[in-house]
């Protein structure tokens, strides 16, 4: 992503950015949910991966024409024709998702996560090589067109590689009944969090323009840091675990509140470092062209932060048999959301919907918390949202620390420094700071949980 700021335009990003919004319309509002209900599922899932499959390549094929057919109607739309050529050749990659081994889910089921680590990991150095690699000669879009369908290619050869099993292209219309029991659901969620995920793209798109999409995509990716390199670590980790104990609530509870923990402790002193620094690190490596990004990046870490910490419950609703609830609290979400977008874009622009996007998942972790206390025990719903909260309080005490040092730091060291050493000395104090008071906190955590518990109830 350094590489490519240097080599494309904001206009680049965002004419990717609203091809892959629309594509993404398409497979979420025709999501199986297939996935998630093979993971929570007990005992042999070889006769439902055989339906899972033939669904998903019927699926696949149905979609890759639809996105090709479609593709001047999202050009009007957008009003930028130069989406129309785009639009045709992303229906390649539709096609081949449509293709890959659903017997994959096995290595999370079985909580096989170095293979998935390397399996992902060489689909994203093919879709950076070629990105880079065509952005030198090219200098335009077509570079990163190329190279996200060069990773899908990548993945769904390897999804044959990394798994022996290989399903049976037979349809069992009764095990593709028990699977779409579950995943209506899951579909129900998918198509809400899709919108409140990438919603505010289409806005913006649509409202603002190609060039700022761009500049608020790049914001949005470095402010949620600690929520996609964090909970989706969490998610892949805690849905199979929580669904192999779903029947002791109790365990749940306390798996639950030690990964929340962890998970806060890591997650709001990184969004509070990236908040702090994003001046210096924009201008020291992406060049100051980019620099309109800082105050989005500081309004999207607050966005980035909460969800990252509203994660452990995300996995534990349909682990225990209950996914309708994902719905039901991503559909508040939505509404919150857009109720607040339209006047917040008109009072302050792109940094407005930062600011609605922001407010509405605050308010959605209050009733995911809810949710999750009433879910576990209804008696003790005072209680356990006591618990809940305390676990947050290592993570804040550490990101308030770290904050106050780096406003210290930052008035102290001489204004003409170039913005390269002056985020050096930040990333320094930071891993000094962040090291010792995350131990400290970590090691004490027994004390700083009784004293919040007893603040709270």
């Amino acid at each position: 992503m350094v590489v490519l700021t240097h080599l494309l335009t904001p206009a680049d990003f965002g004419l990717l950015g609203v091809v892959l919004f629309a594509v993404m319309c398409l497979e979420t509002f025709t999501e199986t949910g297939f996935d998630q209900a093979l993971v929570q599922r007990r005992g042999d899932i070889k006769e439902h991966l055989n339906a899972a499959w033939v669904v998903q390549i019927l699926r696949g094929m149905g979609l890759g024409l639809l996105s090709y057919l479609s593709a001047p109607l999202v050009a009007s739309f957008f009003g930028d024709p130069r989406i129309k050529p785009i639009m045709g050749m992303i229906s390649l990659m539709i096609l081949l998702r449509g293709f890959s081994n659903p017997a994959a889910i096995y290595l999370t089921r079985s909580l096989d996560f170095r293979r998935v680590f390397f399996w992902n990991l060489y689909v994203e150095l093919t879709g950076a090589a070629v990105a880079i690699s065509l952005a030198f000669f090219y200098r335009n879009v077509w570079a990163l067109v190329i190279s996200v369908i060069a990773a899908q290619l990548v993945k769904t050869i390897l999804s044959y590689r990394i798994v022996p099993e290989r399903p049976s292209f037979k349809l069992d219309w009764s095990k593709t009944r028990e699977l779409t029991r579950f995943g209506r659901w899951v579909l129900g969620s998918n198509i809400i969090i899709f919108l409140l995920i990438n919603g505010d793209d289409a806005w913006v798109g649509k409202l603002l323009g190609a060039t700022t999409l761009g500049l608020y995509q790049l914001a949005y990716r470095i402010s949620i840091l600690p929520a996609t390199e964090i909970s989706s670590i969490v998610s892949s980790v805690t849905l199979p675990a929580y669904a192999a104990i779903q029947n002791d609530r109790q365990t749940v509870w306390g798996v639950y509140l030690r990964v929340l923990k962890l998970t806060a402790l890591v997650s709001i002193p990184l969004g509070t470092l990236i908040a702090f620094t994003v001046e210096d690190l924009v201008g020291a490596i992406m060049g100051h062209r980019w620099i309109a990004v800082a105050p989005l990046v500081q309004v999207l870490c607050c966005y980035g932060i909460i969800r990252s910490i509203n994660s452990p419950s995300g996995s534990l609703y349909p682990a225990l048999g209950r996914p309708e609830i994902t719905t039901r609290v991503s559909g508040v979400q939505l509404a919150i959301l857009a109720i607040l977008i339209y006047p917040f874009t008109l009072w302050w622009g792109v940094r407005g919907v930062a600011f609605a996007i922001a407010i509405a998942c605050g308010i959605c972790f209050l009733l995911a918390s809810w949710e999750v206390t009433r879910l576990i025990d209804e008696r003790q719903t005072v209680r356990f949202l006591a618990k809940i909260f305390s676990c947050l309080v290592p993570g804040t005490t550490c990101a308030l620390i770290l904050a106050g040092a780096l406003l210290i730091l930052q008035k102290i060291l001489p204004a003409e420094w170039p913005a390269f050493y002056r985020l050096m000395a930040d990333g320094a104090l930071a891993v000094i700071l962040a090291s010792g008071i995350s131990w400290y906190v970590y090691r004490y955590r027994s004390w700083f949980t009784y004293r919040t518990e007893r603040a709270l109830l």
